[in-house]
Formats: structure tokens, sequence, C-alpha cells
């Protein structure tokens, strides 16, 4: 989004990588899904990632993909396979924007205070999302992310259908600073 990455956080089933989709098919870069390599030594740069995203299959089908050109996970998901995302990106981009999504009954997009935003981003850390100890330098990098970098709370109503809106609201939000 105007040369910046924008990352999407949430729990499984809240729409990311759907969102993600759309993004790429509406012009945007995609650099990765899942996770999220955030270099703060570089400046906030994220790198792109594995070149596949793992998507439902009805949601792939909405972006007409073959399901011939899906491949299966080793995970052995019934509903979801692997798809390698045409123009997936290669590259590096400056952290922008973090948007945590969220199910709701409206769409609305707020920017959240710096302490709020490291409360919310917490579980979304790799360290912590796998359960294992993190420490003082690790919540110090996520405090320096949450200082320099806006973090929004994105709460959307589900469905394919409103993609394309909320892709619309993500960037006015963005321009709008």
């Amino acid at each position: 989004f105007g040369g910046r990455a924008v990352a999407f956080a949430g729990v499984s089933g809240a729409g990311k990588t759907s969102l993600a989709a759309a993004c790429q098919r509406a012009g945007f870069r995609v650099l990765s899904d899942d996770i999220a390599a955030i270099d703060l030594e570089a400046g906030r740069r994220v790198d792109a990632g594995y070149p596949f995203i793992k998507i439902e299959l009805q949601t792939a089908a909405r972006f007409g993909c073959d399901p011939a050109d899906l491949g299966l996970l080793h995970n052995g998901e019934p509903d979801k396979r692997s798809w390698r995302l045409p123009g997936f990106s290669s590259g590096s981009e400056v952290l922008g924007a973090v948007f945590l999504i969220e199910k709701g009954d409206d769409d609305a997009i707020d920017r959240l205070p710096q302490g709020e935003a490291l409360i919310h981003l917490l579980p979304h850390v790799f360290p912590t999302r796998l359960v294992l100890p993190g420490d003082a330098k690790q919540l110090a990098q996520l405090g320096r992310l949450v200082k320099e970098t806006p973090v929004y709370r994105f709460r959307r109503r589900p469905g394919l259908e409103h993609l394309m809106a909320h892709i619309e609201r993500i960037e006015k939000t963005l321009a709008a600073g």
C-alpha cells in the first residue's frame, strides 16, 4: 500500500489470507502469508516469505483459481490447499501499519493506543504463539514496533463479497495517517 508493507494479524479464520489474496488481485504485492519477518534494525523491513498461501477451496474458487492448480497440505486439512499466488513478491518493504482483524457485525477501523496495541499484538508474536518463553528483548522489540508503527483494530463483516470494500477502507485509513 503506497510502497509500504501492511501486516494483517488475527486468529485463525479471521480472514487474513482471503484479504491478502484480494489485495493481490487488486494490484498490491503480497510478501508473506502466516508469518511476517520484521527486521527492526533495518528500519522495520518486512522480507518476502514462502510464495504460497494456505487457502480454503471455496475462497480460491472465488478468485478464479482452478482446483487442479492447488497443492495438498502436509497436515491433510480437507478444505484447505496451498496456492502459489501469482505475482508473489520476492523483495522487502518497510512496514507501514499493522491491522488486527476481528470479525464483527459491522466494519470499523480504529487506531489503537500504544499500550493497547502491545497487549493485542503479543499473542501474534511467533515465540508467544508457539508457547515458548519470551524474553525481555522480545517485549522491548514489540514495544519499539508499536511506537514506530500504527496499529489498527479492523472489525469487519465476514464474507468474501465485502473484500474489495475492506481494501478501500484500509487504503483510506492509511491515506489519512
